[in-house]
């Protein structure tokens, strides 16, 4: 294979007489030496020093600060115009230049998270190794993070689940106009949950994004996670009603009943009914929380809240439970096995 030697002076081009693989491969050195090669679309595969090399620390300034950022390309795409219109680069270079130096450079860290079932892809510019958390929170401009992974942000899970959620509230709804039934609950709680197909994958772990109910972001915080980043993830009490009502999302009921223990002292009834009311869910969800709270060993006067709230309505603590068990005190079916602690 032919050797490439970088040229000791500045010539305004270089062409190499090899196909782009080889050029890629062997001019390493050339290329930290500030030779940079174009697409591999051009028609003349060159190495060629650039005013991008010059410019690198007004770049670097401009764009890879703070540590922990992350880019989608339209974002990348406004700080190349501004610096372009401001001269800092020529004006022959491409948006996709811009962007393969930084990540050849190493200012940028590209990660593409990819759809199988929906056959698509995202593609994110990091300035450092990314938050996980953070990452998946960048997928969706107005989601935050929910269910299971609010759940170990809030310490209430020793261990993340291997799918991190983030909730994307859907539009407003008309109010249905229809009445609860026994029949309808029986029906509806017969078979599995339905749960979200809309996942990314990388080699780490798979991001699923939620439709959530309208909310107006109820109960949704600010949070600070690993690695510094600034996220919005549901707080404690909206958690652990969110969890209740999808327990799926949280790894089951026995997980769900755990996140409840986690967070006895520290949780709030009223503040749960306060949340509770504003989503304004169709089937009585207070009927299971209640029941969580005293398997969780929560005091009286936490369960009095509750107590007001139970309806006329059998309800269930999960979809598709198989020979379950009947609590009389908050008119609930919910598995065997369920560990009690005692009510203080």
């Amino acid at each position: 294979m032919r050797q490439i030697q970088a040229p000791t002076k500045s010539p305004s081009v270089y062409i190499p007489t090899v196909t782009w693989s080889e050029a890629q491969n062997e001019c390493t050195s050339a290329f930290r030496d500030g030779y940079v090669y174009p697409s591999r679309n051009a028609e003349v595969h060159m190495v060629f020093r650039t005013k991008l090399v010059k410019a690198e620390g007004q770049i670097t300034s401009e764009v890879c600060v703070p540590s922990g950022r992350i880019y989608t390309r339209a974002e990348l795409a406004k700080s190349f115009t501004k610096l372009r219109r401001s001269e800092v680069l020529a004006k022959h270079t491409q948006l996709d230049q811009f962007i393969d130096f930084l990540v050849s450079r190493r200012h940028l860290i590209s990660i593409t998270l990819k759809s199988e079932q929906y056959e698509k892809e995202v593609t994110r510019y990091c300035v450092g190794p990314p938050s996980p958390f953070a990452l998946a929170a960048s997928l969706r401009k107005n989601g935050y993070l929910s269910h299971g992974t609010a759940a170990y942000l809030h310490k209430l899970l020793p261990q993340l689940p291997d799918t991190i959620y983030l909730n994307v509230e859907q539009s407003a709804k008309p109010v249905g106009q229809g009445s609860l039934s026994q029949t309808g609950l029986d029906k509806a709680f017969a078979g599995k949950q339905r749960q979200s197909n809309l996942s990314f994958n990388n080699n780490n772990y798979t991001v699923t994004i939620l439709a959530g109910k309208n909310s107006g972001r109820a109960g949704v915080e600010p949070m600070t996670v690993p690695k510094g980043s600034e996220v919005h993830a549901t707080n404690l009490e909206r958690t652990l009603i969110d969890i209740t009502v999808r327990p799926v999302y949280a790894g089951g009921v026995p997980q769900v009943l755990e996140s409840f223990r986690a967070a006895r002292e520290r949780v709030s009834a009223e503040r749960i009914l306060s949340i509770l009311d504003r989503l304004n869910h169709a089937y009585p969800y207070a009927q299971a929380i209640g029941f969580l709270m005293q398997r969780a060993g929560y005091r009286t006067e936490q369960l009095e809240l509750l107590r007001p709230r139970i309806t006329e309505f059998k309800f269930y603590v999960a979809h598709g439970l198989k020979d379950p068990v009947y609590d009389e005190r908050w008119r609930l079916f919910y598995p065997s096995g369920l560990a009690e602690t005692e009510t203080r």
